[in-house]
């Protein structure tokens, strides 16, 4: 089988529990990430920044890499901060 990075083996439930765990959460939120920025609304409608930085944070967290990983869920974090102080 053919994956883009050896981490994404775990998308396929092969390899080590805690791997294939990380793997499909961050997966998951960044689809999440990916439809919020799509729709254009997370916790109330976005700004056309948030929703730019909603969508790279989607892309990143999709692709298994720890960098990717932290600057995906930096991204999201900085969206909801930003959406509940306004």
């Amino acid at each position: 089988m053919f994956t883009l990075d050896p981490k994404g083996v775990a998308l396929l439930l092969k390899g080590p529990l805690m791997d294939i765990l990380w793997t499909v959460t961050t997966a998951f939120i960044g689809m999440s990430a990916l439809a919020c920025g799509i729709e254009n609304w997370l916790l109330r409608k976005t700004t056309f920044y948030e929703r730019v930085m909603l969508i790279g944070a989607g892309l990143m967290l999709v692709y298994p890499v720890p960098l990717y990983d932290t600057i995906g869920m930096s991204l999201i974090l900085i969206v909801l901060i930003l959406q509940k102080r306004r």
